[in-house]
């Protein structure tokens, strides 16, 4: 169950080819003062890796998902989806290439 408030302003989902991008889009909310949660950074060492992912999505306000066609095929991203799509959240795609 999500936690009653929210300590990043979004979580963002990114398949590992689009890592790169991902960390640009999180440096750019940065600079504008929203606070991102993203892998491997904010994953709590000594942590199970699922159990903060699911941690990181509870307490983001928002979820950007870095859509491409790696993302599409990664069984990752999707598991984060699925919890991230329960939240009542806005959800934000940012389309890095055609799929």
């Amino acid at each position: 169950m999500p936690e009653a408030s929210a300590d990043y302003s979004a979580f963002i989902s990114y398949a590992k080819a689009d890592q790169k991008k991902a960390q640009e889009i999180a440096g750019s909310l940065e600079e504008r003062g929203f606070k991102c949660w993203i892998a491997p950074r904010d994953v709590r060492a000594g942590r199970p890796y699922g159990d903060e992912i699911i941690r990181g999505i509870e307490r983001s306000r928002c979820f950007i998902l870095v859509l491409s066609a790696a993302s599409n095929d990664s069984a990752f991203v999707a598991r984060e989806v699925e919890p991230g799509g329960k939240q009542e959240e806005a959800r934000v795609p940012r389309a890095r290439r055609q799929c």
